[in-house]
């Protein structure tokens, strides 16, 4: 819901001003490994199995919202976005989050790469 809602005050204003580029980015990869785990694989999903196709649809318009904001910043409204304020260091999130996953890390799906992510 609030990535519909950043999304639709960027196209009202047509500014992406006080949008973090970097941090729509992480969430692009925070949704690209959920995806990866959900959709081939059904150890993270609840075992009653009528609400499958909602949690994957959730993840995927997240991604799909996240990618257009990042579109956004990046093209339609570049003029706008001002890298000198967006000071995130994305690699303090990831690199610390990877190392803890690799780690600890349940084995719901028997697939390492899956189960990391």
């Amino acid at each position: 819901f609030s990535f519909l809602m950043v999304a639709i005050a960027v196209e009202s204003g047509k500014t992406v001003k006080g949008v973090s580029l970097k941090m729509m980015e992480c969430y692009i990869a925070v949704f690209l490994c959920r995806l990866t785990a959900i959709v081939p694989f059904e150890g993270y999903l609840p075992f009653d199995k009528s609400g499958d196709w909602l949690y994957q649809v959730c993840e995927a318009v997240g991604l799909c919202l996240a990618g257009s904001i990042v579109y956004c910043c990046r093209k339609q409204y570049a003029q706008t976005y001002d890298p000198d304020v967006d000071t995130f260091n994305s690699l303090w999130i990831i690199g610390p989050a990877a190392g803890i996953a690799l780690i600890l890390h349940p084995h719901l799906n028997n697939f390492l790469p899956t189960d990391i992510a």
